[in-house]
């Protein structure tokens, strides 16, 4: 009895431990993305001329990388502001 219980608490272990590198894997993931999108929106950002005032460009950089379904009508208009 007390092999089996063993067992059990191993397996039990093995598949905590298991789903945690998984979680951890797919964090480092869309953390990977978000910096990804970052470094891709600061350089277009950059190669506009005057980012002192609002502009549709901008606003369609920052949309296009926070909001990357198009349904997501919500996301857009609050950027536009």
């Amino acid at each position: 009895m007390g092999l089996m219980r063993r067992a059990i608490a191993r397996e039990e272990q093995d598949r905590r431990r298991t789903m945690e590198e998984e979680r951890r894997t797919q964090d480092r993931f869309a953390s990977t993305l978000v910096i990804a999108a970052s470094i891709i929106a600061a350089v277009r950002l950059a190669r506009e001329p005057d980012i002192s005032r609002p502009s549709p460009r901008r606003t369609a950089v920052v949309a296009e990388r926070y909001f990357p379904n198009p349904d997501d009508l919500a996301g857009r208009a609050a950027l536009s502001g």
